[in-house]
C-alpha cells in the first residue's frame, strides 16, 4: 500500500482509488482498510469518512496523506 501512494506521490486519494489500483494486492475492501488502519496508526495518513448526505451509494472515504511527507515529495 505505502509504495503505491510513495510511487504516485499521492497526497490525497480515494479508497475506491486504492481498491481499483491495487485489485490484486488486496482482494477485497475490508483489507484494503486494514492496511489503511495501520498505516493511519502510525501516523502515515488520514482516513476522513464523509457525511451521508441523502438516499444511495455513500461517497468514498478521502485519505489524505500527512503534509509533511506530502511535501517532501514536491
Amino acid at each position: 500500500m505505502w509504495d503505491w501512494i510513495e510511487r504516485g506521490r499521492l497526497d490525497c486519494f480515494t479508497v475506491r482509488d486504492a481498491f481499483s489500483a491495487l485489485r490484486g494486492t488486496f482482494p477485497r475492501v475490508a483489507k484494503l482498510r486494514e492496511a489503511l488502519e495501520a498505516l493511519e496508526e502510525r501516523g502515515y495518513l488520514a482516513v476522513n469518512e464523509p457525511p451521508r448526505d441523502g438516499p444511495g451509494r455513500p461517497h468514498s472515504p478521502m485519505v489524505r496523506v500527512r503534509p509533511e511527507i506530502a511535501g517532501a515529495w514536491r
